[in-house]
C-alpha cells in the first residue's frame, strides 16, 4: 500500500493506493469485517501552525489504514530508521522509504487526553490526576460518500465538548471524515484512528504520551466474550507510538465499565458525561443500547430500578430486546452480570431472559468492580505508576487472585 499525507495550513489530506497484493476486504477494530470504499479522507486541525514530524505523519497513516496493510506500507517523505525498525518487529511490515538522516522524534513533556464525553475518558483523567489538554475527534460530512448514520448526533457532542472548553478546559476538536472510509459505515478501521488530531498536533504541543479511556473490554475481554491477553494489537500499538515518542498511557486497562463510572464522578465535569450518540442537548435518547448499558450501571451502583421511561423506551427498540433474546454470550456480559445482579425488578421487563439464563449473583460478580492487577504496568509508563496505583487503591481496589483467575478464564458462552 502507498500513502501521502498532504498538510497545508490546517487540513491534512490523506489519498492512498493498493499493491497488486491489497485487497478490498479487511478485519477491523473487534474482529468487524471491513471493506475500503474511497482512496481518501480529511482531518482539519484546530490549529496548524507547525509540520509534524515524518514519523508522526507516518503513523497517522499506520492508524487509520493498519487493516489493509499485509506486508508494506511507503508513506511520503520517508521515516527514521528507528521508527520503520519498530513497525517492523511489532507488526511485520515493511514502512518506507528509510531516511537515515532523519533523527527519531523525542518524546514532549505533557500528556493528552482523548476525550470523548463519556464517562471512560473521565475516569482515566482522575487516575493520571493531573492537568492534560483534551483531544475530540468530530465526525463531518464526506464530500463524495452520502451520510447513511444521519441520526448520530454529532453536533450534540461537540456543543457539550465545548461546554467542558468553556468551563477552562484546553481542548483541541478536530474534524475528520475518516469513518466514510470503510463499511459498514459510520465505523473506524482502527480505534487508534482517533490518534490522528493529538499525533499531528504532537510536536506542536509538545505531546509526551496520550492518556485514552480503553478498559478491561477492549483490552483483555473482547467485550465481554472472551478472555484475550492480546486485545486489538494492544502490544504492538504500544510499541509504535512509544517509537514517535507519544507512548499510550492506558491507566483503566484493568478496569470495567462499572468501577469507570464509579471512578468517573469524582470528574470535575461528571454533569456532562455522556456516551448516548442519538439524544438531544437536553439529555440522552433512553432507548438505544448505550443508553440501557449506563443506567443499569447507575443503578446498580446507587441501589435502585431502572426508570420507567428508560425500560419503556428500549421495550420499543427491538434491535436491543432482540440482543437479549437469545442465548449467551452478550456484548458487555460482565457488565450485565453485574448489574443484572443488583437492579430489582428486572423479572418483568426484557432482560428477564437474560436473567434467568445468567443467573447471576452479587458474590459471585464483585471482581467485576476492582482492578485486574497485570493490566497496570504494561499500559502505564513507569514514572506513572504509583500515582495511578494509589488512585486505584484509593476508589476501587484490586481483584484477588481468585478474581484475577476469573478473568483469565472468562468465556461468555459458559462451560
Amino acid at each position: 500500500m502507498r500513502a501521502r499525507l498532504q498538510s497545508s495550513d490546517r487540513l491534512v489530506k490523506l489519498s492512498l493506493s493498493l499493491d497488486p497484493e491489497d485487497e478490498l476486504p479487511a478485519v477491523g477494530q473487534q474482529g468487524m469485517r471491513i471493506e475500503l470504499v474511497t482512496n481518501g479522507a480529511t482531518i482539519r486541525l484546530p490549529r496548524g501552525e507547525r509540520q509534524a514530524h515524518p514519523d508522526l505523519m507516518a503513523l497517522v497513516v499506520l492508524t487509520i489504514l493498519r487493516p489493509w496493510c499485509r506486508r508494506r506500507l511507503l508513506v511520503e517523505g520517508g521515516v527514521s530508521r528507528a521508527f520503520a525498525t519498530a513497525v517492523h518487529a511489532a507488526m511485520s511490515i515493511e514502512i518506507g522509504p528509510v531516511d537515515d538522516a532523519l533523527e527519531q522524534r523525542a518524546a514532549g513533556s505533557q500528556l493528552g487526553l482523548l476525550y470523548s464525553g463519556g464517562p471512560d475518558c473521565m475516569a482515566a483523567a482522575v487516575l493520571i490526576g493531573q492537568e492534560m489538554p483534551l483531544f475530540h475527534l468530530k465526525r463531518v460530512k464526506h464530500p463524495r460518500i452520502p451520510d447513511r448514520a444521519n441520526h448520530v448526533r454529532v453536533d450534540v457532542n461537540e456543543a457539550l465538548v465545548r461546554r467542558v472548553e468553556e468551563r477552562g478546559e484546553e481542548v483541541h476538536l478536530a474534524e475528520t471524515d475518516l469513518e466514510y472510509l470503510c463499511r459498514p459505515f459510520p465505523t473506524y478501521p482502527q480505534w487508534t484512528a482517533l490518534a490522528t488530531g493529538p499525533l499531528l498536533q504532537a510536536d506542536e504541543l509538545d505531546l509526551g504520551g496520550l492518556v485514552t479511556g480503553r478498559n478491561i473490554s477492549g483490552m483483555y475481554l473482547r467485550w465481554g466474550m472472551q478472555f484475550d491477553s492480546s486485545g486489538d494489537d494492544e502490544e504492538a500499538w504500544d510499541a509504535v507510538f512509544a517509537a514517535v515518542g507519544v507512548p499510550l498511557v492506558q491507566p483503566l486497562a484493568g478496569a470495567s465499565d462499572v468501577s469507570n463510572m464509579r471512578i468517573a464522578r469524582d470528574y470535575r465535569h461528571y454533569d456532562l458525561a455522556r456516551s448516548c450518540q442519538l439524544g438531544t442537548l437536553e439529555g440522552p435518547c433512553s432507548r438505544c443500547r448505550k443508553c440501557l448499558t449506563k443506567e443499569l450501571i447507575r443503578a446498580s451502583l446507587e441501589g435502585r430500578s431502572l426508570p420507567d421511561d428508560l425500560v419503556a423506551g428500549v421495550s420499543g427498540n427491538e434491535s436491543v430486546v432482540a440482543a437479549f433474546s437469545g442465548p449467551p454470550p452478550y456484548d458487555g456480559q460482565h457488565t450485565l452480570v453485574y448489574t443484572l445482579a443488583r437492579v430489582p425488578g428486572l423479572e418483568e421487563t426484557f432482560l428477564a431472559g437474560a436473567l434467568q439464563r445468567l443467573q447471576p449473583s452479587v458474590e459471585g460478580s464483585v471482581w467485576v468492580d476492582r482492578f485486574y492487577g497485570p493490566a497496570l504496568e504494561p499500559h502505564v509508563p513507569s514514572h506513572l505508576v504509583s500515582a495511578v496505583r494509589e488512585a486505584i487503591e484509593k476508589r476501587i481496589g484490586w481483584m484477588t487472585d481468585a478474581e484475577e483467575r476469573i478473568v483469565e478464564t472468562w468465556d461468555g458462552s459458559g462451560p
